[in-house]
């Protein structure tokens, strides 16, 4: 699951045109703590996931099939 997260969020990002520091300004959060999540280091909180998922438009069913 967190792979395939961090897979849809940064698809998700570059399809947008953005960089790291630009998408984490959108989520009001650091770039490092939006690295971090991107890269599958961290998960976000529960909150924070729901604004990515609105932000980003990721599909939430795709991802947490295996």
């Amino acid at each position: 699951y967190e792979f395939k997260f961090s897979m849809a969020l940064f698809c998700s990002r570059k399809e947008k045109g953005l960089t790291q520091e630009q998408a984490a300004e959108r989520l009001g959060i650091s770039k490092r703590w939006y690295q971090m999540i991107e890269k599958g280091v961290k998960l976000p909180s529960s909150s924070l996931l729901l604004k990515i998922i609105a932000e980003f438009g990721i599909d939430t069913v795709s991802i947490s099939q295996k």
